[in-house]
């Protein structure tokens, strides 16, 4: 009874996974995320992704979270000084943000622009010659110096490489 139901398990947790096109189609949002990072806040920036959709126990369609971690030097240590920390997120998400609308990403919701940015990749398909309709491909919550989310995403990652079936009990 228990190798049908661990069957059973493991075929739905493969039906709600999602299909490698999308985990590249969220790579590459990442990729475009970091790119623009790098263009408004220098190379040294990273973006990070946490959550489910990082590691491995999201579901197709959910959206990925990531976080924009911009290292301390001692000019950026001046402007913290003088600005305050969340105000320094709050400036440099708003420039990575803005750097993205240009490259075509659509901002679905940036609560204020005060620590959080919803970005969505979006396609538009032609229903009729004159009926098109908008479809989100790809969503991301951006935030900035939020770095607390990848200690527990890395330890859920690390414990779905360790055993995989953690990752179909979680999914189904």
């Amino acid at each position: 009874a228990s190798i049908g139901l661990e069957a059973e398990l493991q075929e739905a947790a493969a039906a709600l996974l999602p299909p490698a096109s999308e985990r590249l189609r969220q790579a590459s949002l990442l990729k475009r995320i970091e790119d623009a990072a790098h263009d408004e806040l220098g190379h040294d920036v990273r973006v990070l992704g946490y959550g489910s959709a990082w590691n491995g126990c999201g579901a197709g369609g959910c959206d990925m979270d990531a976080s924009i971690y911009v290292p301390m030097t001692a000019p950026r240590a001046a402007k913290v000084m003088t600005s305050g920390s969340k105000r320094f997120a709050s400036q440099c998400l708003r420039k990575v943000t803005a750097r993205l609308r240009v490259l075509g990403l659509n901002l679905a919701s940036n609560r204020g622009l005060s620590s959080d940015a919803i970005l969505q990749e979006r396609i538009q398909i032609s229903r009729s010659p004159h009926i098109w309709r908008t479809h989100v491909i790809t969503s991301c919550n951006l935030s900035c110096q939020r770095l607390m989310p990848l200690y527990s995403s890395h330890l859920v990652r690390a414990y779905a490489r360790l055993e995989p079936k953690l990752v179909t009990m979680v999914v189904a």
